[in-house]
């Protein structure tokens, strides 16, 4: 991620909303100096592929300074003038990513990508503003924007006041989003003949699966599972939406469960009851079964 190192304020104020409520107030003017390894973003690519042929040179350049500095265990791949595809079983070809730098590095930012935000839905994290110019190439959480982290869980929630009318950035479409912004990355380096149509969408295939295999293995560790249970972790997620409950509050408490199936049905939601607040005698059956399905689990 991106690190502040330092701020200082001023005497002069400005009119903001504190943790993104809404609710704006006059504030002491600030500046803060944020670090990271690099703050090259995707918007770095695609606004030169945006001017046409002739900066489609700077995308390769940008491109060749990223990985030299970034990603230089790609450094010694060589272009192939052709596709860098081989042979597979069945009408799928298999992505030969030894023959071209250009599109082994694309599948590496679609990963530290998809790794990125599979860990910030992980932890209830909603950055705020995923445009291009704020996703990061090499896969770090960065911009000093209205990001913010569920209490109450709620997949439309955005910490975004800007965001308010359709809610683009909120926490349930960062995944979606992520996936968008990873077509912007590819789109640039295409239209810059580094890499094929074949291979950006083997790009965005990667951004997908490998999404989908780090956010299995989180929620599967933050339930203390053998392995990935579709079923019960959906129903959780949607219990926890219907409830608001506090998202970090609850694993915490969760943990306190017992992996004990003689627990009487009266005991069972003992454990997790400071986070099940206001709950009516529905509700609190949907969450005894609930818990019954994940003891036996």
């Amino acid at each position: 991620m991106g690190w502040s190192v330092g701020g200082w304020t001023s005497n002069n104020s400005r009119r903001g909303s504190q943790f993104s409520s809404g609710n704006a107030k006059e504030e002491p003017g600030a500046i803060v100096c944020r670090v990271a390894p690099s703050f090259l973003r995707f918007g770095s690519y695609q606004l030169h592929a945006t001017r046409g042929k002739e900066d489609l040179e700077i995308v390769r350049r940008l491109a060749d300074y990223t990985i030299r500095h970034h990603y230089p265990h790609l450094e010694n791949i060589k272009k192939s003038e052709g596709l860098s595809f081989e042979a597979a079983i069945g009408d799928s070809p298999a992505i030969d990513l030894t023959s071209n730098k250009y599109a082994a590095w694309a599948v590496e930012v679609a990963e530290r990508t998809a790794y990125l935000i599979a860990r910030w839905q992980g932890v209830g994290f909603t950055h705020g503003v995923l445009n291009t110019d704020n996703m990061s190439v090499l896969g770090l959480t960065i911009d000093y924007g209205p990001f913010g982290f569920l209490d109450a869980f709620d997949p439309s929630f955005t910490p975004n006041t800007t965001d308010l009318p359709g809610k683009r950035y909120c926490f349930a479409n960062q995944p979606d989003v992520g996936l968008w912004n990873i077509a912007q990355f590819t789109g640039p380096l295409s239209a810059a003949y580094l890499i094929s149509k074949d291979e950006a969408n083997y790009v965005m295939e990667r951004y997908g699966t490998k999404f989908m295999d780090e956010y299995q293995s989180i929620m599967t560790k933050k339930l203390g599972l053998s392995k990935y249970n579709k079923q019960l972790i959906s129903k959780l997620l949607n219990n926890l939406a219907v409830d608001k409950v506090d998202y970090t509050n609850f694993f915490r408490l969760l943990s306190n469960v017992k992996a004990d199936r003689d627990i009487p049905e009266t005991e069972l939601l003992v454990p997790i009851k400071a986070a099940l607040l206001d709950i009516g005698k529905e509700r609190k059956e949907a969450w005894i079964s609930w818990v019954q399905t994940y003891i036996e689990e």
